[in-house]
């Protein structure tokens, strides 16, 4: 029987939140006051995102288990600019990768996407993005833009934005800052709550997950343990955003059996594929 190839398990990890917001300073009860504007015609920013990732790949069958390590860090650095008809543009300064693993000699290379620029369009139904001469993006430029999800994070009509104040959203609306390739219809919801509010700028804490099932089959969670973003109260710009989390993914490995006496043709279970991460970090800077 031929050994199951568990294959690379991608996980892009999108979780710059962008900073094209602004914000009054004060509520009508004297409290900050945390609802996001557009960003103005011709602001740029910049934002910079680091991350890391260790994955554990362990594959069974009935030869026995291999067990393989990945690890992937990722430095990028974009430039954002708003254009006419609430379009984003997007330009991707720098992006590197870094990769070892095992059987794998340790690998660093800069993206086909550095250099590349993008134009981002956010509406009610999801993001699209294409890069400037219309073509569509390639995988690793996936995530440019989804840093917009932002405001899904920001407290919702009726919370009062104070020390303590806490709040839900629906995690399906936060594909965008940090996901899973592949994963439709994400399920989950993620818990958000202000931890400090001091010299202009709010800080908040959020986790929480979100699950679902690949088209490939993989059935995935990924875990935010601990995230946290400083907001600028007063030019309504995130300053920081930090996450830690996990991501685990399984999923059996089939083979068509055929049953002539029976004239039928089956799936039978041949092994299992499992992935778990041993890291998962996102830092990610707004300058």
């Amino acid at each position: 029987m031929t050994r199951i190839s568990a294959g690379m398990f991608a996980l892009y990890i999108a979780a710059s939140f962008g900073s094209g917001f602004t914000s009054e300073n004060q509520d009508a009860s004297g409290n900050p006051s945390l609802v996001p504007q557009k960003l103005p015609l011709g602001k740029k920013i910049d934002v910079r995102v680091e991350s890391a990732l260790e994955l554990e790949i362990i594959t069974e069958d009935d030869k026995g288990t291999i067990t393989r390590q990945l690890a992937v860090a990722r430095s990028d650095s974009y430039m954002q600019e708003s254009a006419p008809g609430d379009i984003l543009r997007i330009t991707c300064v720098s992006a590197k990768v870094q990769q070892s693993g095992t059987n794998r000699s340790p690998e660093s290379k800069e993206l086909d996407m550095q250099g590349q620029t993008y134009l981002v369009t956010r509406t009610a139904v999801g993001r699209t993005i294409q890069a400037e001469d219309g073509s569509p993006p390639s995988p690793e430029a996936a995530g440019v833009g989804a840093w917009e999800e932002v405001v899904r994070l920001l407290p919702p009509d009726g919370v009062e934005v104070k020390e303590g104040a806490a709040w839900s959203v629906d995690g399906g609306e936060l594909m965008g800052l940090i996901s899973v390739p592949d994963l439709p219809q994400a399920r989950g919801r993620f818990n958000v709550q202000v931890e400090s509010l001091t010299e202009g700028r709010a800080t908040l804490l959020f986790s929480g997950s979100l699950e679902g099932r690949t088209p490939k089959g993989y059935a995935s969670t990924l875990a935010v343990n601990q995230g946290r973003m400083v907001f600028d109260t007063s030019s309504g710009r995130p300053v920081s955003l930090s996450v830690t989390g996990s991501v685990e993914a399984a999923k059996d490995v089939t083979k068509k059996i055929y049953r002539p006496n029976e004239m039928v043709e089956e799936e039978e279970k041949i092994g299992t594929v499992r992935i778990k991460s041993r890291k998962l970090e996102v830092k990610v800077e707004f300058r």
